[in-house]
């Protein structure tokens, strides 16, 4: 953990070079924190979105491509400037070739800042840590 912006009602997160925006987490500064996102919070973009109120637009490149069983799709992307990170999205089909997603290909991953679960008031990652 970064830092807390009380103000803003955020904490950040750093994950390599990348940053990634919380609402305010009760742990100190420089705890380890266990950061789950939902594939379905996730949005793709090709190009860098501007006016969002979505706080965290994160390039990545994606890596791949699972078809599901529903027909959607799982994409796995990696951050950029933090080779270990992957956040996952789940996309449709028609998603995928509109915007011509292929492995390899760089985009932005779209997460709202309140999507980010981070052991605030329970919640799955309490679950997971219990």
């Amino acid at each position: 953990m970064a830092r807390h912006d009380p103000y803003r009602g955020l904490t950040q997160l750093n994950l390599g070079e990348a940053e990634l925006l919380t609402p305010s987490l009760d742990r100190p500064v420089g705890a380890a924190v266990r950061a789950v996102i939902l594939a379905r919070d996730v949005l793709i973009a090709t190009r860098e979105p501007q006016g969002l109120s979505a706080r965290n637009v994160l390039a990545a490149r994606v890596e791949r491509l699972d078809l599901r069983v529903d027909g959607t799709v799982l994409a796995t992307l990696r951050l950029a400037g933090a080779p270990a990170a992957v956040v996952l999205a789940a996309v449709t089909r028609d998603a995928v070739e509109a915007l011509a997603l292929a492995p390899g290909l760089s985009v932005w991953a779209v997460v709202k800042s309140v999507a980010v679960e981070g052991g605030r008031d329970g919640g799955l990652l309490a679950a997971l840590d219990d």
